[in-house]
């Protein structure tokens, strides 16, 4: 059975704070769950690697072997699909990430932030409780699951700020 994994790593206050979220959803966009990992200080491209990796990691962890993984940070696309090289500092995860996809059968595509919001919503959470937690489809806040729906749907959602 194929997996949706969508993942997105964030960093606030210089690096001092960062967070990885991610959902994992089943071939008819049902959600299997969701998780948001609280890493203390790092970068964003470490956050989005680590986020990354620890969804490809449940993702195995649970016997899906047939992932189809999205995420909105272009370089570290680039960087897995060897297109470009990437700071040292996360050769070692994006190995580590390399090997995972032989085990299994891997897609990886490259999503616009506004395509992203599911993930997006999970930030917070770390950011405000400063932990890890994985939410089952039980206890999914009520916002998310709409952001979830219009997942579903194939509709983006876009915040309007009036300036």
């Amino acid at each position: 059975m194929m997996i949706g994994l969508n993942t997105d790593g964030c960093s606030r206050h210089n690096g001092t704070i960062s967070t990885g979220r991610g959902l994992l959803q089943d071939a008819y966009g049902n959600v299997i769950f969701c998780f948001s990992n609280f890493y203390g200080p790092c970068t964003i491209l470490e956050a989005e690697t680590r986020a990354l990796m620890d969804g490809i990691k449940w993702c195995l962890q649970r016997d899906f072997y047939h992932i189809e993984a999205e995420i909105d940070f272009l370089i570290l696309f680039k960087k897995i699909q060897e297109l470009a090289k990437s700071p040292w500092i996360v050769d070692s995860m994006v190995q580590k990430i390399k090997y995972c996809k032989n085990l299994c059968q891997f897609k990886l595509s490259h999503i616009f932030r506004e395509s992203n919001a599911v993930a997006d919503f999970f930030k917070n959470e770390a950011f405000i409780q400063r932990r890890s937690r994985i939410y089952s489809n039980l206890d999914i806040p009520q916002a998310a699951k709409g952001l979830i729906r219009l997942y579903q749907m194939g509709c983006h959602y876009f915040r309007v700020c009036n300036a």
